[in-house]
């Protein structure tokens, strides 16, 4: 094949050169917008990624808090010996520091405020559960209302946990 009778062609068509720059450009624009894109959806979605960590360990932290809040509940109602110490008894308890700290967080370190909101409300009717042990007899009343306002704290955190996890 030779080469010239190209050559011959584009010099006959002046404006050639000038498509071919204009194609270029614009195709130089399309690489850079494609590239630019791909790199914010990857720093996207480790930010996602970050966020369901953090929600996860939060979760975590929670549930094994409600372990022990369980066991609480269970002897409570049982109306077991070793109920009346169980806050003073647990209070170095690792799963109680974990609570802790995650209560001593700031707002704005938290995933959403929706979720932070909610911990504040599952902690503290949590420990005004936990506080009746404190007395030498549990009365039923308060523990029953104790009890369903820290029902009614736990399923709303847990809702909030999964719309901040999503």
């Amino acid at each position: 094949m030779d080469v010239l009778p190209v050559l011959d062609w584009t010099e006959k068509h002046a404006g050639f050169g000038s498509w071919i720059g204009a194609i270029g450009a614009v195709g130089a624009i399309f690489v850079t917008w494609a590239l630019s894109r791909a790199e914010y959806l990857r720093v996207r979605r480790q930010e996602h990624a970050r966020r369901r960590r953090e929600v996860d360990l939060i979760a975590t932290v929670i549930h094994e808090f409600d372990e022990l809040m369980k066991g609480y509940i269970r002897a409570a109602k049982e109306q077991s010996t070793g109920v009346n110490d169980f806050y003073q008894e647990h209070i170095n308890h690792p799963n109680f520091l974990g609570m802790r700290d995650l209560a001593d967080m700031p707002l704005i370190s938290w995933p959403s405020s929706d979720l932070f909101m909610m911990f504040k409300l599952y902690w503290s009717s949590s420990l005004r559960l936990l506080e009746l042990s404190k007395s030498s007899v549990i009365r039923k009343p308060e523990f029953r209302f104790g009890l369903q306002s820290y029902e009614v704290a736990m399923r709303a955190l847990q809702v909030a946990l999964r719309a901040t996890r999503e």
